[in-house]
């Protein structure tokens, strides 16, 4: 019978030469054997060194403007999707109640309705309080 691997985690940020391997080893992280990178002062460290890492990288990478266009809300909903199996509340009106401001844009869609979109969505209707 085969030994179970425990599996392996692949990081590559900022100036590192290569991709780090490392596996986990209870709360702590080890270096697979024959890896060294300048940031660690031992093969084994912790989420506060990756974090020490990676924080200041995915900061900057978020800042840049063509990438927050691109992620904008989209790896939220597809995070929570991986995460719940289900998508996340968007800008339709499924999950809200308006009450009386609800039944009104029922029956007069034409108060909501702009012609950027096809059906009246969450803007719309916090436009007309």
């Amino acid at each position: 019978m085969s030994e179970k691997k425990e599996p392996l985690n692949i990081l590559k940020v900022r100036d590192d030469h290569g991709p780090l391997q490392f596996a986990a080893d209870g709360d702590n992280f080890r270096l697979q054997p024959g890896k060294h990178v300048s940031w660690l002062k031992s093969d084994e460290f912790d989420q506060k060194d990756l974090r020490n890492r990676i924080e200041p990288w995915l900061t900057s990478l978020v800042q840049s403007e063509h990438l927050s266009l691109l992620i904008g809300s989209g790896i939220t909903h597809a995070v929570h999707r991986i995460a719940t199996g289900s998508g996340a509340y968007g800008m339709d009106r499924s999950g809200y109640n308006f009450g009386d401001l609800a039944r009104t844009f029922h029956k007069h869609p034409e108060y909501a309705f702009n012609s950027f979109h096809q059906a009246p969505i969450l803007p719309d209707d916090e436009s007309h309080y």
